[in-house]
């Protein structure tokens, strides 16, 4: 399956503009293209009222491919 999104870095987190339920858990390849600030879909203060809702939701952290056995 290929689909385009766009989204923000954040660190080594890439924020998405929506959400992809069907590839949730799944591992991808991210090919990143830098944007003119003028081809943001979003405004600034958008895109901080998205990261602020993201942030306050349940499921945060790295998606792991094997169980949580350490430490």
């Amino acid at each position: 399956m290929t689909r385009k999104a766009h989204g923000v870095i954040r660190q080594n987190t890439v924020v998405l503009d929506e959400a992809f339920p069907e590839m949730e858990g799944r591992r991808v390849e991210v090919e990143m293209q830098e944007l003119a600030p003028d081809a943001l879909p979003h405004d600034e203060a958008e895109l901080n009222e998205l990261w602020n809702a993201w942030a306050a939701g349940d499921k945060q952290g790295p998606i792991l491919d094997e169980p949580e056995t350490w430490p």
